[in-house]
């Protein structure tokens, strides 16, 4: 109640009619935008703002650095009541493919699974200037975000195979009977 008609401590005659004049509360104002923010930073502009916050969901899947607000509801620049309760949810942080072009397979296969991703391999002849047994392409690309355990692709250069050269067969020639006279003739 934020007033009353007549005021507060008149005196009325029984059975006057006093109007009450009921707050309907404080006036709502535009949820801060958090989204792309880092967590601590979302939560303390979304509190000096005067709301609420719920404990943070995470995104385990997401390709957003680890950390960062990627949802939030209510959404950015709807109106709410201070006071009202803000979820948002955060990365649990994707994983930068780092570049293991011109590694040996067996380095880029520990590179990738280091970096919590999983890998195909498929070998292709190798090209003039690779080295056999060396990544030469892969994908996804470098520096992609992705989510953890996405499996990269590598082509490897592979030691091409040379059929041998089939062995001449030897040629050898019989030698020519010579006639003979025969003895006693």
């Amino acid at each position: 109640m934020i007033k009353t008609s007549p005021s507060f401590g008149s005196l009325v005659p029984a059975h006057s009619t006093v109007k009450l004049y009921v707050s309907s509360g404080p006036p709502k104002k535009a949820v801060p935008h958090v989204i792309g923010k880092k967590e601590l930073n979302a939560e303390n502009i979304l509190t000096n703002a005067g709301f609420r916050v719920a404990p943070p969901k995470t995104n385990p899947n997401s390709t957003q650095p680890q950390g960062t607000v990627i949802d939030q509801s209510p959404p950015g620049g709807k109106l709410a009541r201070p006071g009202t309760t803000v979820t948002i949810t955060v990365s649990g942080g994707g994983v930068t493919v780092p570049n293991v072009i011109g590694q040996s397979l067996q380095t880029a296969e520990g590179t990738l699974t280091a970096h919590n991703l999983s890998y195909q391999i498929k070998f292709e002849p190798a090209g003039p200037g690779t080295t056999p047994g060396t990544v030469v392409l892969q994908n996804p690309a470098p520096g992609r975000v992705v989510a953890p355990g996405t499996q990269v692709t590598l082509r490897v250069a592979q030691q091409q195979t040379t059929s041998p050269s089939p062995t001449p067969t030897p040629t050898t020639t019989s030698p020519t009977p010579t006639p003979s006279g025969t003895p006693g003739q």
